[in-house]
């Protein structure tokens, strides 16, 4: 998925680290900006999307933070609630791509 963005900002670890579905807008502009935030945040009165905005050094914390805000009281499990990545830069294609979460094993087959 990052090769495809150009760039390295999704949470790495072990096991299943994405536990909700990640939507990333590429959008080519001569500016550079970086947004995370997630559907709790959208559906919130008087969301916008400016209010989210961070620096791509902070960005995989941020998808972390929003990751966690979804899952909050769900005992950690997987959720179909997403969180919303928009890269702004002159050096990426107009694309939307979604990074799913996989599936971890236990044990042995």
């Amino acid at each position: 998925m990052e090769s495809v963005v150009g760039r390295t900002f999704l949470p790495k670890g072990q096991n299943t680290v994405t536990r909700c579905p990640i939507v990333i807008r590429l959008v080519r502009d001569v500016h550079e900006a970086f947004y995370v935030w997630n559907e709790i945040d959208q559906h919130q009165s008087g969301f916008k999307k400016r209010n989210f905005k961070t620096d791509e050094r902070n960005l995989t914390d941020k998808i972390k933070a929003s990751q966690t805000a979804l899952l909050a009281g769900k005992n950690k499990g997987l959720t179909s609630d997403k969180v919303m990545v928009e890269i702004i830069s002159p050096d990426v294609v107009n694309l939307t791509v979604v990074d799913l979460p996989g599936l971890g094993m236990a044990g042995k087959i």
